[in-house]
C-alpha cells in the first residue's frame, strides 16, 4: 500500500502540472474575461462574443478571442489608453489564424485600426469603427 503513495501522487502531480485539470474550451462563457486578464469584466463592458482556450501541456498554453462593444469602458478595459500602441498596420495584413472562431473578424474591416502591446507578438486589438466592435486576440503556444 505505501509503495503505491508515491506512483499516485507522482500521477497527480503530472495531471496538474501538465494542465489536463484546467485545460477545456470555452464559448461564450461570461467567465472568460476573468480566465483571460485574471480579473472579473469591468461593469458596463458589453461582450458580444468570447472563446477561451487552454491546452493540456507541461507549460502554459491558451488563446482568446473577444469580440467588445466599442466604448469607453471597452477601451479602458483592454489598455487601450495606457499600454496598447497603434501599430500602422492594416486589419488586412494580419495572419489571422484559420482556427479561429467563425465570428472573430468574419469580415475584415478594410479601414479598421490595429493597436499592440510592446512585447507580446501575438496580442492585437482590431477598432472597426464601421460597425462598432472591438476584436482582442492574445495566445501563448
Amino acid at each position: 500500500m505505501k509503495a503505491r503513495l508515491p506512483m499516485v501522487l507522482g500521477i497527480c502531480a503530472l495531471l496538474v502540472g501538465c494542465g489536463y485539470i484546467l485545460a477545456g474550451e470555452w464559448r461564450d462563457d461570461p467567465k472568460n474575461w476573468k480566465r483571460a486578464f485574471g480579473v472579473p469584466a469591468p461593469e458596463g463592458l458589453i461582450i458580444h462574443h468570447s472563446y477561451y482556450g487552454r491546452y493540456p501541456h507541461f507549460t502554459t498554453e491558451w488563446c482568446y478571442y473577444f469580440e467588445l462593444e466599442d466604448s469607453k469602458n471597452a477601451r479602458e478595459a483592454i489598455g487601450m489608453y495606457l499600454f496598447l500602441q497603434h501599430s500602422g498596420k492594416k486589419p488586412s495584413e494580419l495572419s489571422l489564424d484559420a482556427g479561429r472562431p467563425s465570428w472573430f473578424l468574419k469580415e475584415v474591416p478594410p479601414a479598421g485600426d490595429v493597436w499592440v502591446y510592446r512585447g507580446a507578438d501575438q496580442y492585437f486589438v482590431v477598432v472597426d469603427q464601421v460597425r462598432g466592435r472591438i476584436y482582442v486576440h492574445d495566445q501563448q503556444f
